[in-house]
């Protein structure tokens, strides 16, 4: 049973006639760690052999013990299973700088005046392998020495980050059991910076660092933020339920001649954030399809055109007139033409409409009563944007020209949606043109 703590300067318990002492070496190590106890919270728990240590370091002890700065401690982490060892010294430190109004976490990126620390994923068993092997703090391995601005810095792969995970709790991130706060598959890259840094200083490190990982190494590394709270929905029993008997009422599956490339493009994002590479590949399918687009309306006017009583006595002017189509056809050649001709031939708007970006206003005023005039412009302009924006995307910043319609990085989650919806409609648009017609 604990008791209230002895004020006086070494901590010391009692219990039943025999008083038993923590003792600090040096003696100002006490306050510092009481401190750093009260920094972090009742979030964490702190512990020395299985001894959870409250701020007032009331403990029942059978023997009396000393503490340095190297005594390891174990920090637990709330709704986690892993814990993280630290040395006195190093919880101290943590918690000091976790706990600095000037060190940021959003989830992806921490960053304070001592590190930088990303957190990464990868699907390639060899890369998880190595990350276990060498991700421990107290490894060595895979440790670059750089600088920054001058500034001696270290790069290394990690695995977990206690700082991160501390930091998720203090700046109150999004965690709960099924999203803890420290996971034990979690691993970051570390930018050590004791002389301090910028974060898109560290972040030009860390990209250097992961390019010679994938070129030497053939590792496979990329950033992953974590889940927020809207992103996560935990489904109820109800609608797992529905789910399996929506399952029964499926469309007939889509198969036949040049689906397969397009479907697998389509399907090569599946479960990626909703970032640069989905709507890069939401647009290669939607160009995929635009081949097919152009070819059938090619055929349309040219069939117009010879079912005419001219094309039975053609003279020159009616020749003239052919060519003319050809070449009013041909702007369909160029990538933005056939871009906006598949989208105005494949697509609904109305099921984009919840989910357009502030840049696409004429696609957010579209209702089921909207004219086809109106239909149509939303449709132009979420082409225009997609085509703006996937070449901003798709160039080197220094070889781009802005052209206004490019989607603002802010929006960008909400524009994917709308190109995975497009994607879609184009793809079972394609499926229904006859196997003659597809091009591939």
């Amino acid at each position: 049973m604990k008791t209230p703590s002895n004020s006086l300067n070494p901590a010391t318990t009692r219990t039943s006639d025999i008083t038993t002492m923590i003792n600090f070496d040096p003696p100002e190590l006490q306050a510092a760690l009481q401190d750093a106890i009260v920094r972090l919270g009742s979030a964490f728990g702190v512990e020395w052999q299985g001894v959870e240590l409250d701020s007032e370091l009331d403990v029942d002890l059978d023997e009396e013990v000393t503490f340095a700065s190297g005594t390891s401690l174990t920090l637990s982490f709330p709704r986690s299973e892993v814990d993280a060892e630290l040395t006195i010294r190093d919880l101290i430190e943590l918690s000091l700088e976790v706990t600095d109004p000037a060190s940021t976490c959003d989830g992806l990126t921490y960053h304070s005046k001592f590190r930088t620390v990303v957190r990464m994923k990868s699907w390639d068993l060899r890369s998880d392998g190595f990350v276990s092997r060498i991700g421990s703090p107290e490894n060595e391995g895979g440790k670059i020495i750089g600088e920054i601005e001058g500034s001696p810095v270290s790069v290394s792969l990690l695995s977990p980050s206690p700082h991160f995970g501390a930091a998720i709790v203090v700046k109150d991130h999004f965690y709960d059991k099924y999203n803890p706060p420290l996971g034990w598959d979690e691993f970051f890259v570390e930018v050590h910076h004791p002389m301090g840094a910028t974060i898109a200083g560290s972040n030009a490190l860390i990209q250097a660092y992961l390019f010679e990982l994938h070129v030497t190494l053939g590792l496979d590394f990329s950033e992953a933020p974590r889940p927020v709270e809207f992103d996560i929905e935990y489904p109820e029993d109800e609608e797992i339920g529905d789910l399996v008997e929506r399952a029964n009422n499926m469309r007939p599956l889509l198969t036949g001649p040049g689906l397969v490339a397009v479907l697998s493009e389509f399907n090569s994002v599946n479960g990626l954030s909703m970032g640069d590479a989905a709507l890069l590949a939401y647009v290669k399918c939607i160009e995929y399809v635009s081949a097919t687009v152009v070819r059938e309306k090619q055929y349309e006017d040219l069939r117009k055109r010879l079912l005419s009583k001219d094309a039975l006595n053609p003279n020159a002017e009616f020749m003239d007139g052919l060519l003319v189509l050809f070449e009013e056809n041909r702007v369909f050649t160029r990538d933005a033409e056939a871009l906006r001709l598949s989208i105005e031939r494949c697509c609904d708007p109305l099921p984009m409409k919840l989910h357009s970006p502030p840049i696409l206003r004429s696609l957010a005023k579209i209702h089921s009563s909207s004219s086809s005039e109106n239909r149509n412009q939303a449709l132009v302009d979420l082409a225009a944007v997609l085509s703006a924006t996937r070449n901003q995307l798709a160039h080197a910043k220094a070889n781009y020209r802005v052209m206004g319609k490019e989607c603002p990085q802010e929006q960008l989650q909400s524009l994917v949606v709308c190109a995975r919806i497009a994607a879609e409609q184009c793809i079972r648009w394609y499926a229904s043109r006859s196997e003659e017609l597809r091009r591939s």
